[in-house]
């Protein structure tokens, strides 16, 4: 396979001529990024999964203010109490 240029799972980019066989990122910083939005990726479908099935949990609450249900951290800050900042 001479000449086939391996590329950074994360960014796509070209990964370094002399980067081990089993290397998947062309930077560390790239490894840490991924780890990042793979996690707040299954943050966020478990968080789905809570506010279709009704559970409440730290991340699903309900505004003391309207009643309605909301996820914390996803479009909202994580240490919301309201579901919007109209009181």
């Amino acid at each position: 396979m001479a000449g086939r240029v391996r590329r950074c799972a994360y960014c796509w980019g070209p990964l370094r001529a002399a980067a081990r066989s089993d290397a998947r990122f062309c930077t560390a910083k790239c490894k840490a990024a991924a780890r990042r939005r793979r996690h707040h990726i299954l943050e966020a479908v478990a968080i789905g999964l809570w506010f279709t099935q009704g559970v409440e949990t730290e991340h699903v609450v309900r505004c003391p203010a309207c009643g309605h249900r909301f996820a914390r951290g996803h479009g909202h800050r994580r240490d919301a109490v309201y579901c919007s900042s109209v009181q």
